[in-house]
């Protein structure tokens, strides 16, 4: 029984509520997927990319560090939860909750269909003061302090290898993602995300 952690833009250990969850109960298989309809989409382009790479192979490194990898796979996300469910006794997927766009909040509809087809439980964890069914201020505002106020959620200490390829962390050639020129962009990862904050 795996529990599957999937990573959004919540690229990080520290304060991972989704991993902690999920480390608790069992085995993690820690999942990225890059998905065509993504990186693809009119408002993404190589910057976006490179900064995301930069935050993923970082993120495999710690995850290594702790016992288990991070898992990289490039297709539509159902298609891949398709191929990890025949490979895999999926128990749940822990997930933030994404706040992006269109297409992502599409896509979340799709996963939170394919885990009731599936009878597999999906956790959702708010990432941060927004959380997207609550259409009313009062409660947005409420939500919103007990989010900031609540306790940061601790990385596990150890996680179990898993027999499973890593799969490539692809360049954005390779992807055919839409170049643009760029003279200076922010440099992606935790560390730098820490060094960012402590400037």
């Amino acid at each position: 029984m795996v529990h599957i952690v999937w990573y959004k833009r919540d690229l990080r250990l520290a304060d991972h509520q989704p991993l902690s969850n999920a480390a608790s109960h069992g085995e993690v298989l820690p999942l990225y997927v890059i998905e065509p309809d993504v990186i693809h989409a009119p408002d993404y382009s190589r910057r976006q990319y490179e900064f995301t790479r930069d935050c993923l192979v970082e993120l495999r490194q710690n995850l290594k560090a702790l016992g288990q990898g991070l898992v990289v796979r490039h297709g539509h996300m159902l298609d891949i939860l398709d191929e990890l469910h025949e490979a895999w006794d999926i128990e749940a997927i822990h997930a933030h909750e994404e706040t992006g766009n269109a297409i992502t909040y599409a896509r979340d509809l799709a996963v939170h269909r394919w885990c009731k087809q599936h009878n597999i439980v999906f956790h959702e964890t708010p990432n941060n003061g927004i959380i997207r069914p609550l259409k009313d201020r009062d409660l947005r505002r409420k939500f919103w302090y007990q989010q900031m106020d609540r306790k940061l959620a601790t990385p596990p200490q150890l996680l179990p290898t898993l027999d499973i390829d890593l799969g490539d962390i692809p360049s954005w050639k390779t992807l055919n993602i839409r170049d643009e020129k760029i003279e200076m962009r922010q440099m992606g990862g935790e560390l730098e995300a820490w060094r960012t904050l402590n400037q």
